[in-house]
């Protein structure tokens, strides 16, 4: 929400916020009865016929993390993962791995799944195996090219940020 009320400042525009589910606030869009919409939006989307899309201003990664003496396969197959989400552990079943449930995770000798973020949290190293990434995105609607390339240009100088 930060971003949008920066974006609107460098603008000189009010905010007015609207909430309702992504596909009517995608109408409202389309009709141009909004300017933008932020929340839940990502690339790629079902919404693209109707919406443009920004850059992505937050990369949302699900990493496999692994404790200091834990050795770190290339590859998950067969391998127990301790996961503290059902969908992580979806995650972890689509790369072969084996998920074992905590109700929460804490850095051990083995191998856990979380977000990049999470896991550094932690103090725990990320692996190189990638299970998901989300690419975050804000709504604009069709031909508002010039908006989207000012806002464009805020994320960019912004900084994508990392969850």
């Amino acid at each position: 929400m930060s971003l949008v009320k920066q974006f609107a400042e460098e603008i000189n525009a009010k905010i007015e916020w609207v909430r309702g589910p992504q596909s009517e606030i995608v109408e409202l869009l389309h009709y141009n009865n909004l300017h933008m919409a932020i929340g839940g939006y990502t690339s790629p989307s079902p919404f693209e016929k109707k919406v443009s899309f920004s850059r992505p201003y937050l990369i949302k990664k699900i990493m496999v993390g692994a404790g200091d003496n834990q050795a770190v396969p290339e590859k998950i197959k067969g391998e127990k993962v301790v996961v503290a989400d059902h969908l992580v552990a979806l995650y972890v079943r689509k790369k072969g791995g084996i998920p074992v449930f905590t109700d929460s995770l804490s850095k051990g000798n083995y191998l856990l799944a979380a977000s990049e973020d999470d896991l550094i949290k932690m103090d725990v190293k990320p692996t190189d195996i990638l299970l998901h990434k989300e690419e975050f995105v804000i709504a604009v609607p069709k031909g508002e090219n010039a908006f989207l390339i000012k806002l464009e240009h805020f994320i960019d100088r912004h900084g994508r940020a990392k969850e």
